[in-house]
């Protein structure tokens, strides 16, 4: 091979050369952005901090009630068993019920300065004394209202009449209601009753009842 054609072959390995290089490098995918995280996306609910403690979910809890929000208030209370309310309008305890936490409600639950603290049971009121028996916020596991026992008797001394078969769908949702509350919270005169509905705390029931104003 004679020198011009020693040359000329070299040129073109060297250009078959790069054009592979220059088709490898035009091939290669482009960098792909990560994939979003499952359930990260726009409008989903942050879970509660572990469920089955309720001091853990108690600042939780404070937030929405200390919320001027709508939104958290209604996510106080759960859409299907709503809360119920224990009241004393006039002589007799009556156990009434809200479908969620309104705005006129939310001004009856004085929540501001709740700092929980562990007690062994919820205080009772002295008439004699005018005053209750523990103050503070007290946080007491396991208190529960009589539900069942209140609507039942409400039917027979203020109503006048036995449970029939139209009152069987709300005793059954009561009862439900009844078993699930777990923790009471005891603060300025009211009892505030949580327990968890899938997964979540809600407020189930509260005791607003005056003592001593029969």
């Amino acid at each position: 091979m004679n020198t011009s054609a020693a040359a000329t072959a070299l040129l073109l390995a060297t250009c078959a050369f790069a054009a592979a290089g220059c088709t490898s490098t035009a091939k290669t995918p482009p960098r792909l952005p990560p994939a979003p995280t499952t359930g990260a996306g726009h409008g989903s609910a942050p879970a509660d901090p572990d469920t089955t403690d309720f001091t853990a979910a108690w600042p939780m809890l404070m937030g929405r009630f200390l919320s001027s929000e709508e939104a958290d208030h209604r996510a106080l209370t759960d859409p299907v068993h709503g809360l119920y309310l224990l009241d004393n309008p006039g002589a007799f305890l009556v156990l009434g019920h809200e479908p969620r936490l309104t705005s006129e409600l939310h001004r009856r639950m004085p929540l501001r300065g709740c700092r929980l603290r562990a007690a062994e049971a919820l205080p009772t009121y002295d008439c004699e004394t005018d005053r209750w028996s523990a103050g503070g916020c007290l946080h007491v596991p396991g208190a529960r209202p009589p539900l069942v026992k209140l609507y039942l008797d409400q039917l027979l001394y203020i109503e006048d009449r036995e449970p029939g078969p139209e009152d069987q769908p709300k005793l059954k949702l009561l009862r439900e209601s009844e078993s699930r509350i777990s923790d009471a919270v005891f603060f300025r005169g009211v009892f505030y009753y949580f327990g968890i509905v899938d997964g979540a705390w809600r407020l189930l029931a509260v005791n607003l009842e005056s003592p001593c104003s029969a």
